[in-house]
């Protein structure tokens, strides 16, 4: 989601005609950041794993390709993680100096990172608010949602999560609610062919593609089994500039709502039982429990080796996110029986153990006696 409201922040310059001084790629940052942070101060309590998510991304990416080309108009992915740390840090210091202690980000830069919270707060505040519609400004535009047809299996399971959950059509509504937009503004979301996210100023369109969050799930699923990130395809560089469109920017690959950046530890695989490992669970699943008030998205990874990453997020009716956390261990499917056991979980016990019943049908998982729900049965879909 950083990188939806990075480009977002590409858009908004545009619409809004901002000034701006210094490499806009950092600049939008800031935006994506901050905008996450105040989000959190007006109720969004787990904003700050949207932060640790767009962190991650660029933590993962530096990890995996290296140094940015010195000429290129995107940071180095290092600095961007540690700007975004940085913004985090100072919003709440208190709350937040295990993770630099974490990542040894400097006193000094500690120190620095309080003022330049509250200076880039109080400057984007200035540059933006007169656009608002809380500040009495009003305009035409609107901001829309295309689903356009995917033509591979990864996109086709996201779109129809994507259509499902009504997430960036929440989204569209908010956005065309609070800011006075001169034209309307799409969220196009599909298959391009490359992984990649940009925002396209001629067409008035902010494109996000499947194939980049497919990117980020392998990145998350190798780090899960303890792999060096090796990825199979590079960001290509947007559209050249053409009489009938402006240049696209393209900076880099768009996640979903996302972890934390330190690496997750590598559980340890359990022996391998005499019957030998059911292959069918093996993959990565994702499923959605409508429970009363709020919903569950659960996106699971099961690895060959019997370690598995869970991510669990809540929803409220109105769209918003109200809890996430992360979770790792290893597992054992025989039988008919799960038995998983817990290593890390960011907010709940830890080391425990538990066997659950499952099941196939079709392409999806029934896994019964889960504690989240109560132990009523779970369908997991299969995304790849």
């Amino acid at each position: 989601m950083g990188l939806f409201f990075h480009e977002l922040g590409h858009c908004l310059i545009d619409a809004f005609q901002l000034p701006i001084t210094g490499r806009e790629e950092n600049v939008v940052d800031e935006f994506s950041t901050l905008l996450l942070l105040e989000a959190r101060k007006e109720g969004l309590s787990q904003a700050h794993y949207l932060i640790l998510g767009f962190a991650d991304f660029f933590y993962l990416l530096a990890k995996n390709a290296g140094q940015v080309p010195w000429g290129d108009e995107h940071p180095d992915n290092m600095v961007r993680f540690g700007n975004i740390l940085c913004f985090l840090y100072g919003s709440s210091p208190n709350e937040f100096q295990q993770l630099a202690d974490h990542f040894k980000l400097p006193k000094r830069r500690q120190h620095m990172c309080c003022r330049e919270y509250k200076e880039k707060i109080k400057a984007w505040e200035r540059l933006v608010e007169p656009h608002t519609t809380e500040a009495g400004a009003t305009g035409p535009g609107k901001v829309r949602v295309r689903y356009d047809q995917a033509r591979s299996a990864f996109g086709q399971k996201m779109q129809a999560a994507f259509v499902q959950n009504r997430l960036f059509d929440t989204l569209a509504q908010v956005l065309t609610k609070e800011f006075a937009l001169p034209y309307d503004i799409t969220i196009v979301l599909k298959d391009c062919g490359t992984a990649n996210c940009w925002w396209d100023p001629g067409k008035r369109e902010v494109v996000l593609c499947y194939e980049m969050m497919k990117f980020y799930a392998e990145m998350l699923q190798k780090r899960a089994q303890g792999q060096t990130p090796q990825p199979n395809r590079t960001p290509q560089p947007a559209p050249q500039r053409t009489p009938q469109s402006q240049p696209q920017r393209a900076p880099q690959p768009m996640p979903q709502p996302q972890p934390v950046p330190q690496p997750m530890p590598v559980p340890q695989p359990m022996p391998q039982p005499q019957q030998g490992m059911d292959a069918r669970v093996v993959g990565q699943w994702m499923a959605r429990i409508n429970h009363g008030v709020v919903t569950y998205a659960i996106y699971t990874m099961m690895g060959p080796q019997g370690q598995y990453y869970s991510k669990v997020e809540t929803w409220r009716q109105d769209g918003v996110m109200v809890d996430f956390y992360e979770e790792t261990g290893s597992y054992q499917a025989t039988n008919g029986g799960l038995v998983i056991k817990v290593i890390r979980n960011t907010q709940g016990p830890q080391n425990l153990e538990g066997r659950f019943p499952y099941m196939f049908q079709n392409n999806s998982l029934t896994i019964k006696g889960l504690p989240i729900v109560n132990g009523y049965p779970v369908s997991f879909m299969r995304i790849r």
